[in-house]
């Protein structure tokens, strides 16, 4: 039995793109079956369900993506969501889904460990090919209480307008804990075998969520000035 409530949001997935890569079957179980008889549980009880899904629904080969666009994932991680999406909709219940751009918040590791590393002097490789947008945690969360609270059904996504590199973020990085920039090495993603999918683009069209939900999704500089607690950098 699960506790009653009037919205839920089903935050609990194997996120790894790698492990989905690796072992669909397994990872398909918990991120599509396993999810949408938890949402359908949910649901014969009265729960607005809101479901976390990704902006890898998308392949990346044009900016600023539609909410009414027909999905084209590329990563089994991206056909996961994709199908659950439209699991939701076959199933008819009431429901929100949230696409998400690139979290950033104070424990993401990417930005922990290049922070650590250039202020001990060592350098990084960080990848000039491959891009994200950049999206603030407590902006997530607060989009994602207003969805629930209002019960807002359909199509949300939070992302910025613009695509930033990786080595333009460890460059932001480097800039704000005052590190020796010369310790940025750029390096090439398309260099690694394992490469599922190597998107041109990441951004999702957020101005229906802007006007709506009154949320700002600021230039990545500042989103990952705050994850890394330079609020007023």
């Amino acid at each position: 039995m699960l506790p009653p409530c009037r919205a839920a949001v089903l935050c609990a997935a194997i996120t790894s793109l790698e492990q989905c890569r690796r072992d669909p079957a397994g990872t398909r179980k918990v991120n599509v079956e396993h999810t949408l008889a938890l949402a359908q549980l949910l649901a014969e009880q009265g729960t607005f369900v809101v479901f976390l899904s990704t902006n890898l629904v998308f392949d990346g080969t044009k900016p600023l993506r539609q909410a009414d666009e027909a999905t084209s994932p590329r990563t089994e991680y991206g056909r996961q969501k994709a199908a659950v999406e439209a699991g939701l909709m076959a199933l008819g219940l009431r429901h929100a889904v949230v696409r998400l751009a690139k979290v950033f918040h104070s424990g993401l590791p990417l930005v922990r460990d290049w922070r650590d590393s250039l202020r001990a002097g060592k350098p990084i490789t960080p990848f000039a090919d491959m891009v994200c947008a950049p999206v603030a945690l407590p902006t997530v969360i607060q989009g994602l209480a207003m969805v629930a609270e209002k019960e807002l059904e359909g199509r949300w996504q939070f992302s910025p307008s613009e695509d930033v590199s990786y080595a333009t973020i460890a460059t932001e990085v480097g800039r704000l804990v005052q590190a020796d920039l010369s310790l940025i090495r750029p390096g090439s993603a398309r260099q690694l075998a394992s490469l599922e999918h190597l998107p041109a683009h990441t951004t999702l069209d957020a101005r229906g969520t802007r006007a709506k939900l009154g949320l700002d999704f600021p230039e990545a500089s500042r989103v990952i000035a705050q994850s890394l607690g330079h609020v007023n950098s």
